[in-house]
């Protein structure tokens, strides 16, 4: 697990580097997400502790229910949502929240719940998606310092699996930004909410 999410990590470096360049990231959206998302988890982390596992369940399929049809069906106007600093903080916020709390609550990955919800919003899904990619950096280094604590590291599988995860987020990150529309990246994203579900 702790390979996995440095390896996510490193990923997303790479791959924010690409979206960074060709100007998809929104800060001001994203930084806010990750601020209050990181103090909102451990708050649904606890809170999952004293829920029938049931129950926890059944939120999970709603969430994938909803993930799955906002990508499928849902054509939302793309709207200028980035240019008002304040209206992009707001959503910053909202959406770290959420993400937070039900990422926290679900023991899944926040960018499960980023991608669908900006979409929602009305941001353009390739701005959506590099966003996202933005924050989970900081939120796999963040699980992976929790795994090292305790020391649970294999240096060389991490130093093999970290050429193949480079390699593959430059790549990634170059169809995106240069091969797949808008519609495209949506489809995508929609079986990796289906098939990763971290």
């Amino acid at each position: 697990m702790s390979t996995a999410l440095l390896l996510n990590s490193i990923a997303m470096i790479f791959a924010s580097i690409s979206y960074a360049r060709e100007k998809l990231i929104l800060f001001k959206t994203a930084i806010p997400i990750l601020v209050v998302a990181t103090i909102l988890s451990p708050l649904g982390a606890q809170i999952a502790e004293h829920l029938p596992e049931g129950s926890l369940k059944w939120l999970f399929v709603g969430f994938l229910v909803f993930a799955g049809s906002m990508m499928l069906f849902y054509k939302a106007k793309e709207r200028q949502v980035e240019a008002s600093t304040k209206r992009s903080v707001g959503y910053g916020v909202g959406v770290g929240s959420l993400a937070g709390y039900l990422g926290g609550l679900l023991g899944v990955g926040g960018g499960n719940f980023i991608v669908p919800v900006l979409v929602w919003l009305g941001f353009n899904p390739k701005k959506a998606a590099a966003t996202t990619a933005f924050v989970v950096i900081f939120s796999s280094l963040s699980g992976f310092l929790g795994h090292a604590s305790l020391g649970n590291i294999n240096l060389w599988l991490l130093s093999l699996c970290a050429v193949g995860s480079i390699s593959g987020a430059i790549l990634g990150a170059y169809l995106m930004t240069k091969r797949l529309s808008a519609s495209q990246v949506k489809t995508g994203y929609r079986y990796n909410t289906v098939f990763n579900r971290n």
